[in-house]
């Protein structure tokens, strides 16, 4: 006996098609409903837009390690700009408040559209090491998001560079990719 493909006789290709569009019509009434079942949690609704980063000049204490702080500067950029969604913000690069010792004029970078600000300082210690503290402040919220210390040999400052960088972007990585790390639970379930 001869097998027929093809959908059953009694439907027709309108009917086949009016399913099949119904079926994809309803598919994110079933995914949000699995998502907002007991026990699962919704994850916070991310922008995709690029982050807007601004990195002034680090602070040099001494002019021996001004060249560096320009230097470590340019290289964090550049490891942000090409990690992720980001923009790094060159035309506020050197507003002349980096906002290190003192918390930034956060109404100024927010009127420049800057969302998160990095201000960083670089002083030489009495062992001849090179000491980096830096300051990762969220502008939107007016306050800081990490604030660290890094401490190495003076010649090892682009290493330093790149650990910095990548730290950056471990604490901004909960905004820029949509994980349920900020996850809530479902109220009313």
């Amino acid at each position: 006996m001869r097998r027929r493909r093809g959908p059953p006789p009694w439907l027709t290709r309108r009917q086949l098609l009016a399913t099949g569009a119904a079926s994809v019509a309803c598919a994110p009434l079933a995914i949000a409903e699995a998502a907002t079942a007991p026990g699962r949690f919704v994850p916070n609704v991310v922008s995709l837009q690029p982050m807007s980063i601004a990195i002034p000049k680090f602070v040099a204490a001494s002019t021996a390690v001004g060249t560096i702080a320009a230097e470590m500067t340019e290289s964090i950029r550049r490891l942000l700009a090409h990690s992720g969604p980001v923009s790094i913000r060159d035309d506020v690069r050197d507003a002349g408040d980096p906002g290190f010792d003192t918390p930034p004029r956060f109404s100024f970078w927010r009127s420049h559209g800057v969302d998160v600000l990095v201000a960083g300082r670089i002083d030489v210690l009495e062992d001849h090491r090179l000491q980096t503290k830096v300051r990762l402040w969220g502008i939107a919220a007016g306050g800081q998001l990490i604030g660290r210390s890094y401490r190495a040999p003076i010649e090892d400052w682009p290493r330093v560079g790149r650990v910095i960088a990548a730290d950056i972007f471990k604490r901004l990585e909960d905004v820029l990719v949509p994980i349920p790390v900020d996850a809530r639970p479902v109220p009313g379930r």
